[in-house]
């Protein structure tokens, strides 16, 4: 039995497009599925390889930049930490050549600090010359923490106070000039978030 050569040729058409239809396609179309989600891993890595990138070099520029994020936290401290604020006042006063007598802070300021910050009043009394009470101004001043001292008192010397009996003092001498250690008192406002 022969069978004829067109219809051998049109059955092997019929076979191949069978074949082709249940075996060919799935395997293309499941191809064209990989090739659509490795173009869309392909995006998601370079975003997220941009993004680390742009993290990485922020960070870089943080570090370099470390000095001035520190002067900011200490010029607006978070919370309020009054150990650390006594102490740059002790070490202030001791680096200028005055002696702290006291530290008081106002208890509404010790309220407001611990619920939500805010500003911190304080009162300071020191005692030592004049030109040191002005050295632990400059260094308030040049602080990267924001001090404003709202008011000075100023008390006597205690070389003027035993001698306050003879008056034999020179119209030169003011109340600012003397031998003595005198007195001050400070009131300082500072603030905390």
């Amino acid at each position: 039995m022969k069978i004829s050569r067109p219809i051998l040729i049109a059955l092997f058409i019929i076979i191949a497009v069978v074949l082709t239809y249940f075996f060919v396609m799935p395997s293309y179309k499941a191809f064209k599925k990989n090739q659509e989600e490795l173009s869309y891993k392909k995006a998601e890595y370079v975003a997220k390889r941009d993004y680390y990138a742009d993290i990485t070099s922020l960070h870089f520029a943080l570090q370099s930049r470390k000095n001035d994020i520190e002067k900011i936290d200490n010029a607006l401290p978070v919370g309020s930490n009054f150990g650390q604020l006594i102490y740059y006042f002790q070490k202030q006063a001791v680096d200028s050549g005055l002696i702290m007598k006291g530290l008081f802070i106002s208890q509404s300021s010790l309220a407001n600090v611990k619920k939500s910050g805010g500003e911190i009043s304080l009162s300071i009394s020191l005692m030592g010359f004049y030109s040191a009470l002005e050295n632990f101004l400059t260094n308030l001043e040049s602080s990267s923490r924001l001090f404003e001292v709202t008011g000075i008192s100023f008390g006597s010397s205690s070389a003027s106070a035993s001698t306050s009996s003879s008056k034999s003092s020179s119209l030169s001498e003011t109340q600012f000039e003397g031998d003595g250690p005198r007195s001050f008192s400070l009131q300082i406002k500072t603030h905390s978030y």
